[in-house]
């Protein structure tokens, strides 16, 4: 055994240890570059980014509330003034987050920025209340309109009704002079018209509306000296209505001269003004500041950005440095494994390659000259060959062996292959004989149904005749019960007949008597005389009453005795009738006793009819089995025979592998 000195784990672990070093040092150098540059963005993200996010906010939360505020103080609607109002306390709660985060920085630009804001914020909150007023409070807000509703249309109403009492009087006046009428018609419409115009301008503004008012007026101006140099020709009511008028007229145009100048101005609505005038410069005052603030902090950022890129291309320098001189020693190490690793493992490899492929000479030997894991490996492939050497000479011998027991082998096969053909035949035959047996139990089976299903049905005809005669049995017993009631009713009946003969013949016999009375009474009557013509009279009546009873009487006798002769009749029809119904229930319990007979005969046949085809099906089931014996004999015979010609061409495969051994082991010098 050669001497160990560098082997090859130590080689390759020192290339491997060089290279991790250079790899640390990378890593090293880019970890510390990186964490200046995440405190660099750290900054920018949690320091310079926020607070430049807040001041925007800040803007944007400004100039919506201000576009709120100016919304309501438009519209009036209460909502738009709650959603001021809480866009208001967002904004302050916006400030002081930006208060917060620029208080943290020692910063005398910001402080000095910040304050600015404070105090213009403070500014714009002072006008909320103030806005807010005017907005609820139109006089304050509108005093040039204000004017208009409450004194202009006032005044105005009253002149019109002085106007038309003018006109009212026209019928009263002696001097029916036609320009006057006119006159004062055309004073009451220029006065409506200047009314109209006055409104249409405080609503609109519009200067052709104002133009409008100086036209009317110079010319309700002009009517109104007409009719006052007109006096003497109006009546005294119109003479004090145009006075009313024309103080009505004074109060008028002192209350419109006073509105048109204050609606007239640039403060006829004072809370625009204030928009204008105060509330715009405040805006852009509070938007310079946080211009200020937003252009300082994107400064800011811009110069962190600036800093991290000359970081980055700094790192960026350092890892290209390190990285050609983790090339060169890359290129060292190269070599040095191609001197003291490769090349002997390609010496080995060209050796193995020889025996691998055959033909190869097992009395050569590998020379190594290393110290390494390499050198040794040479040694023991050289002990390899010699194992293999000998290991090869006894296979040979061995391979010769195994080719004659193969041989033996597949003669034996064939003889029990022969065997097993036999035993295919026998279980074919089989195989015949239970098919055919299956089939005739099958047929017996099919027919044996058959008769069943007709003994089922004569079955089902004998229980269903059963049922009707026992129905009909229990009809003929209840009509036999029913002629019989009926027999005992119409006895009672004869019994009450021969009773009402007798009521009738006592009837008669006081019918007799009566009569008898009655012609008693007559000749009593007639031996009365005159005295006696009433009671004769009554006699009389009497007796027809008597005769009319007997011949009732001869009658209900007569019916009586047609009604008992009949139920006479009818009693010996209805005997008559249950002496036939006694011997059809005779009749029907002997036929009753018959389909019992024939329904047990039925029944037997019925089960000796299943017992049949419970046989043919197990005789059936037998052939089956039988059959499916034959089968997997045959199938046992046939897999058999597989198995055999598997093994016989495994055997010859071991014939043919056996000289193939033999000639590769030819190839080989031992």
């Amino acid at each position: 055994m050669k001497q160990q000195r560098f082997m090859i784990k130590a080689k390759v672990w020192g290339g491997l240890s060089a290279l991790l070093l250079l790899i640390v040092i990378v890593v090293l150098v880019s970890f510390f570059n990186i964490k200046r540059i995440e405190n660099q963005i750290g900054w920018v993200i949690d320091d310079g980014q926020p607070k430049l996010i807040r001041a925007l906010q800040l803007s944007d939360q400004i100039h919506h509330s201000s576009a709120l505020l100016v919304l309501y103080l438009l519209s009036h609607d209460p909502s738009q003034k709650k959603a001021y109002l809480s866009l208001s306390a967002e904004l302050k709660a916006t400030f002081e987050e930006l208060e917060d985060l620029l208080g943290r920085v020692q910063d005398s630009y910001l402080q000095q920025r910040l304050a600015q804001l404070k105090r213009h914020l403070d500014a714009f909150y002072l006008f909320e209340g103030r806005l807010f007023m005017l907005a609820d409070d139109i006089s304050k807000n509108q005093p040039g309109l204000f004017i208009a509703k409450t004194k202009l249309i006032q005044i105005s109403g009253s002149a019109q009704i002085a106007l038309g009492d003018i006109v009212l009087g026209i019928d009263e006046m002696e001097d029916q002079d036609e320009q006057l009428i006119n006159n004062i018609h055309e004073l009451q419409n220029k006065w409506a018209q200047l009314v109209s115009v006055a409104q249409s301008y405080f609503a609109f503004r519009e200067q052709a509306s104002r133009q409008g008012i100086d036209v009317f007026l110079s010319g309700v101006d002009q009517l109104h000296n007409e009719l006052i140099e007109a006096e003497d020709r109006l009546t005294e009511d119109q003479v004090d209505a145009l006075d009313e008028f024309s103080d009505f007229r004074e109060q008028y145009l002192h209350s419109l001269d006073e509105a048109l100048v204050i609606h007239g101005g640039e403060s006829w609505r004072v809370d625009v003004y204030v928009v204008r005038v105060e509330l715009i410069p405040l805006m852009g005052l509070i938007n310079k500041e946080l211009k200020g603030v937003v252009e300082y902090q994107q400064q800011s950022i811009i110069e962190t950005n600036a800093l991290l890129v000359h970081k980055v291309n700094a790192t960026l320098l350092v890892l290209i440095s390190i990285l050609m001189l983790g090339f060169g020693v890359s290129v060292v190490i190269a070599f040095l494994a191609n001197q003291y690793i490769i090349t002997p493992v390609i010496q080995l490899k060209n050796a193995l390659g020889d025996i691998a492929q055959g033909d190869g000479d097992l009395t050569k030997r590998v020379h190594i000259a290393s110290n390494d894991e390499l050198g040794i490996a040479g040694e023991y492939f050289n002990q390899f060959e010699s194992t293999i050497q000998n290991t090869l000479e006894k296979v040979s011998a061995i391979s010769r062996g195994v080719y004659d027991q193969s041989v033996r082998t597949s003669d034996a096969i064939d003889r029990i292959s022969l065997n097993t053909a036999v035993s295919i035949s026998l279980s074919e035959l089989t195989q015949k004989t239970s098919e055919n047996i299956h089939r005739k139990s099958e047929s017996i089976e099919s027919q044996s149904l058959q008769a069943a299903v007709q003994i089922e049905a004569i079955k089902s005809c004998a229980d269903e005749g059963a049922v009707r005669m026992n129905e009909m049995s229990s009809d003929a017993v209840k009509v036999a019960q029913e002629i019989e009631t009926l027999k005992r009713d119409i006895n009672v009946l004869n019994e009450q007949s021969k009773d009402m003969l007798g009521f009738v013949d006592v009837i008669k016999s006081i019918a007799d008597q009566t009569n008898l009375l009655a012609l008693n009474a007559a000749i009593e009557a007639a031996r009365a005389g005159e005295s006696g013509r009433g009671f004769a009279v009554v006699a009389d009546e009497v007796r027809n009453l008597a005769v009319k009873t007997q011949e009732s009487t001869a009658q209900l006798t007569q019916r009586f005795q047609s009604n008992y002769a009949s139920n006479q009749v009818l009693v010996s029809q209805i005997g008559a009738a249950a002496e036939i119904i006694t011997v059809l229930l005779e009749h029907v319990s002997g036929t009753d006793q018959a389909i019992g007979g024939i329904l047990t005969k039925v029944k037997l046949l019925h089960k000796m009819s299943g017992e049949i085809v419970s046989t043919s099906k197990d005789q059936s089931k037998a052939s089956v089995e039988i059959e499916i014996i034959g089968s997997q004999a045959k199938t046992l015979a046939t897999e058999n025979t597989k198995i055999l010609t598997d093994i016989e061409s495994c055997s010859n495969e071991l014939v043919d592998g056996s000289n193939q051994l033999n000639t590769l082991l030819s190839r080989f010098k031992v």
